[in-house]
């Protein structure tokens, strides 16, 4: 991969590419976690319990989204991740997390309430900035400045990619799911 671009480098620092490949003897079980990525992973020890989630439950209340992030791919991901029960998730940005379930029924309640609003804001004859209005007062700040994220970003993360992606017509492989949970 190239250089991240600079409001990316700025916030977190330019990143040297890491080739990872699967432990080797340790009894790790490759979880495709879709929705802040498509091509995201996590892989489950079923001795411990434990998950290594990533991205799966980056932040509460999501607000802004980059370019990639599907809602229903999250939704579909946490679902499966109740199911699996685990011990604790070992995430990238909040650290150990132990007896997560109470947290992850928190997420999927909160995506799905919102894909609900948004749904029914855009039934209503919303457009998309007037849903980013009534949802969440507008584009969110970036902690520390005056600027939005989508200013900061140009245009990468945003309230507005996050309700776009809401209105997205889900990837073939969720609709498929959706419909064998009906």
């Amino acid at each position: 991969p190239g250089r991240v671009p600079e409001y990316r480098a700025r916030l977190w620092g330019q990143r040297t590419p890491l080739r990872v490949r699967p432990p080797v003897g340790l009894p790790l079980e490759p979880i495709a976690l879709p929705g802040h990525s498509p091509d995201q992973f996590g892989y489950f020890d079923r001795e411990t319990g434990w998950l290594y989630s990533g991205d799966l439950v980056l932040r509460r209340n999501q607000q802004i989204a980059m370019p990639g992030e599907d809602p229903r791919a999250m939704i579909d991901s946490v679902r499966r991740v109740l199911k699996l029960a685990p011990a604790a998730l070992a995430t990238s940005h909040r650290g150990l997390l132990i007896d997560p379930a109470m947290l992850l029924r928190e997420q999927l309640d909160y995506l799905e309430h919102l894909a609900g609003e948004i749904a029914q804001l855009r039934r209503s004859g919303l457009n998309v900035d007037a849903i980013v209005r009534a949802l969440f007062g507008g584009e969110q700040i970036l902690p520390g400045t005056q600027t939005t994220w989508r200013e900061a970003s140009g245009g990468d993360f945003s309230s507005r990619r996050w309700v776009m992606a809401f209105l997205r017509p889900p990837s073939p492989a969720i609709k498929a799911r959706e419909n064998s949970n009906r």
